[in-house]
């Protein structure tokens, strides 16, 4: 998930709403909010952040939404991980903070993935019996 469309597409999807809520409370036809989930236009910062602003989530959030999960290991060099002793303990409440901030966002991408996986399941039932009933 890297494209700005596809980012905004995970969000709306685990806030619940579909295409059609998010054109009507942007005030735009469902094509043209399809478009900007597809990328098939550009986005305005204006436009950008009224996205975030009715999706309750900032820019930052939508722009860094779906990154590859930092390597937590190399963030706490000094934290014995096996044990849970902590030779920095300035670092303890960073890390803390990190590890269930990166644990929020891996249970995000998992529902997420679950619901393409659904959505994409559908459609290609869909397309099955429909190839099925041309040829029969």
């Amino acid at each position: 998930m890297t494209t700005l469309g596809n980012k905004i597409r995970g969000i709306r999807i685990l806030k619940g709403l579909s295409q059609e809520n998010m054109a009507e409370m942007l005030d735009l036809s469902l094509r043209a909010y399809g478009d900007i989930e597809r990328g098939s236009s550009d986005v305005a910062y204006s436009r950008l952040e009224q996205v975030a602003q009715k999706l309750g989530v900032s820019v930052a959030d939508i722009l860094k939404f779906g990154e590859t999960v930092s390597n937590f290991f190399d963030q706490c060099k000094d934290t014995n991980v096996n044990t849970g002793t902590n030779h920095n303990s300035q670092n303890n409440n960073y890390d803390q903070r990190e590890l269930q901030h990166q644990i929020e966002k891996l249970q995000l991408e998992l529902k997420l993935s679950k619901v393409e996986t659904a959505k994409a399941e559908s459609e290609a039932k869909y397309w099955k019996e429909k190839y099925e009933k041309e040829i029969k």
